[in-house]
């Protein structure tokens, strides 16, 4: 071989070594180069394409006379979405040198771009013309231009293997055919590839990157951690190596990594306000709720709000209302109203379809806990939009009968309450008593006995299903001449009574002596009137009424009058 041969092999061998991005399913990754070239080129992969950009236009300057980093520099443009730039760039590569082919290729690359095929291959043609089809990187490029359209697969492949078969160890043809294999459907070969690229460059998170990219695919979440970590262990600055990181952390529930993990990318991202949603997202989970208030409360104030934005402010600000409605009630109803303004804009913004029976059950329960008439009644209307989705919720059901309850709209609670027993394989205490007290202040007394006396079947042990049923007991017999709720509040005492003391109840225990203080007192049995009045004293010193019943009835009788005969 002659030394000119020679000298052109080693030149032709170098070439292939420097040539190396990717973009989309497009890569090129360096296996040997200078220092700040590689870092410029890797700048593009990471997630850094403006920095990328910024530091190859230094390189350029400095070096005017390769025209190689021009071509580089044209293709960071194209990433970076300024197309015009880059032909400037192509343009002024191949004045500097026109037998530099690689410029030639990147206009080719944009005549693809153009859908003008026609045009770009005789700038292909022009790159193979003048290095006499010997250099790999030209081979390289071309194929990278073609991977841009699925028409263009086959002859991408075939330039692929060309490649390779001059220089089987050019990291960036193992790459570009990775991502070929993989766009192709073809796991196993894809896969091969990019294996082959991380061991020809340890250098380089690229590859791992793409193999975490391939795990993703075919939903193999450990594995794609475990090159993304790679990745990130190799090259600590490779943004959307964290990034794929945090969403799989997100999807594993573990909000506090995947926060840790957003925070490394939007830190290393050129834009990372791209990145801002998706970390009060991860903050939200990890129960971070200052922090996605205020990563919220700045997203809400940028243009194009996303509808989603709304409603998880809305869901993070309520959880923070919960957590101050006893030591701060002020603040926790200023959380409260503000959620609900966010539901307000997510239901206007959002795409109905997008709109959940959650998403309705979320907002009725927010305004469910502010107890306030007006915001009951937009429980209410949430509420009921949920069940017009499903009516079959009984969780919903149940809210909106309570509501309805609170709001003393007693008749459509009891229709909910029928229908939410209707759900239920089994009945619960809670539907015969909600039910039972609408029963009762509707004056439907004999529902309301049979309500409370399940109640009581159900929970024999509890004393409120015997104290509301003392309740409809006394509204049948408003003398108390029959004494019907007698059983009853003495049966609300026994109970009481059996109790640890931090569960007595000692409303109950009032009531229930009261009435049997005036039981007895009609009955003319006045010590046994006298016991329960004192009794009331005892829970409650000073009871005037209690006071009185007890002065009347250990008052003397006054003496009687001798008539005159």
């Amino acid at each position: 071989m002659s030394k000119h041969n020679l000298k052109m092999t080693t030149m032709n061998k170098i070439l292939c070594l420097i040539v190396c991005f990717s973009f989309g399913l497009k890569s090129f990754v360096l296996a040997q180069s200078p220092e700040d070239k590689f870092e410029a080129l890797q700048m593009l992969e990471r997630g850094q394409p403006k920095k990328g950009l910024d530091k190859l236009t230094a390189l350029s300057n400095a070096n005017p006379s390769d025209a190689s980093l021009l071509y580089y520099l044209g293709m960071a443009q194209i990433k970076n979405g300024d197309n015009q730039s880059a032909l400037a760039s192509f343009e002024k590569g191949i004045k500097a040198n026109p037998k530099e082919g690689l410029n030639y290729v990147g206009e080719g690359y944009l005549k693809l771009a153009e859908k003008k095929p026609a045009e770009a291959k005789p700038l292909f043609d022009k790159a193979l013309e003048i290095t006499k089809s010997k250099n790999a990187a030209i081979f390289t490029a071309i194929a990278n231009a073609y991977i841009s359209n699925k028409q263009n697969y086959p002859e991408a492949e075939k330039l692929l293997v060309k490649a390779k078969t001059m220089n089987p160890n050019d990291v960036t043809n193992h790459i570009l055919l990775g991502d070929l294999y993989l766009a192709q459907n073809n796991g196993g070969e894809a896969m091969t590839n990019y294996e082959h690229a991380a061991d020809l460059n340890t250098k380089s998170g690229i590859p791992q990157y793409k193999i975490g990219m391939l795990f993703l695919r075919s939903r193999n979440s450990d594995d794609a951690q475990s090159a993304f970590t790679k990745a990130t262990t190799i090259d600590p600055s490779f943004a959307l190596a964290y990034k794929e990181l945090g969403e799989l952390y997100y999807n594993k529930k573990e909000g506090a990594n995947a926060a840790k993990a957003q925070e490394k990318f939007m830190s290393l991202s050129d834009n990372p306000g791209s990145g801002k949603l998706q970390k009060a997202f991860y903050e939200f989970m990890a129960r971070n709720y200052p922090t996605a208030n205020q990563l919220f409360e700045e997203l809400i104030a940028e243009p194009n709000v996303l509808p989603i934005t709304y409603k998880f402010y809305a869901k993070s600000l309520s959880e923070v209302a919960e957590a101050e409605k006893k030591g701060n009630p002020e603040q926790a109803t200023a959380d409260w109203d503000k959620a609900l303004s966010m539901f307000e804009k997510y239901f206007e913004t959002a795409k109905p379809e997008d709109v959940t029976i959650s998403d309705y059950n979320s907002a009725g329960k927010i305004a469910y806990d502010m107890k306030q008439p007006a915001k009951d009644t937009l429980a209410i209307e949430y509420y009921t939009k949920s069940l017009d989705l499903d009516s079959a919720q009984a969780e919903a059901r149940q809210a909106r009968a309570e509501t309805y309850y609170r709001r003393k709209q007693f008749g459509n609670a009891i229709g909910d309450y029928k229908d939410l027993m209707a759900l239920r394989t089994k009945p619960m205490s809670a539907d015969y008593f909600g039910i039972g007290r609408s029963y009762y202040y509707t004056e439907r007394l004999t529902e309301a006995d049979s309500a409370f006396s399940k109640l009581i079947n159900l929970q024999p042990t509890m004393s409120v299903g015997y104290l509301w049923e003392a309740h409809v007991k006394a509204s049948q017999d408003p003398e108390s001449t029959q004494g019907l709720a007698k059983p009853y509040f003495e049966k609300v005492i026994e109970i009481n009574l059996q109790n640890p003391p931090e569960k007595v109840n000692k409303n109950e225990l009032l009531e229930a002596y009261r009435y049997l203080g005036y039981y007895y007192y009609l009955k003319n049995e006045k010590e046994k009137s006298i016991e329960n009045w004192k009794k009331v004293l005892e829970i409650k010193p000073g009871d005037s009424q209690a006071q009185e019943a007890i002065d009347l009835l250990t008052k003397p009788p006054k003496p009687q009058q001798q008539t005159k005969k």
